[in-house]
């Protein structure tokens, strides 16, 4: 839980969105590998990476992957991206352990009312009495050979 509550500062300090101050004189066209992005809109930045907003939808861009003076105008630094990103590892790792937990005590529940309800259900049939035998006919055996008159 400490674990928890520390990320959830770490995330609060380190995912402030960052906002260019003038983005007026940042490139609407930007190439990322084999990748050109066309009317972009720069936006949120992480220590990690920046979100894009282009012709075709949006984008989070690797920081590293921009040009260095790119880097130099967002405050790249390996160093600090790669915590960020292992901050997020972790708080994923948290989140997935969290949600196990959380199904394997829902499943171990719903096997208990299940459990407790094939218990009810047995108790209720022994308490209901046994339907009475059915009365046993005195009908005399029939011969397997029959006559046939003609």
């Amino acid at each position: 839980m400490n674990l928890l509550r520390l990320f959830a500062v770490l995330l609060a300090f380190a995912v402030v969105p960052c906002f260019a101050k003038d983005t007026n004189s940042l490139p609407s066209l930007v190439t990322v590998g084999t990748v050109t992005y066309s009317n972009v809109t720069w936006g949120t930045v992480t220590p990690a990476t920046v979100t894009i907003t282009h012709s075709t939808g949006v984008a989070a861009i690797p920081l590293e992957s921009l040009t260095p003076k790119l880097q130099k105008r967002f405050g790249y630094d390996a160093k600090k991206a790669a915590e960020y990103r292992f901050a997020q590892q972790q708080a994923e790792a948290v989140h997935q352990q969290a949600l196990l937990k959380q199904r394997t005590e829902a499943e171990a529940v719903q096997l208990e009312k299940a459990k407790q309800a094939l218990v009810e259900q047995q108790l209720e049939a022994a308490k209901t009495p046994a339907p009475p035998p059915a009365p046993v006919q005195n009908n005399p055996p029939q011969s397997p050979i029959r006559t046939v008159i003609y």
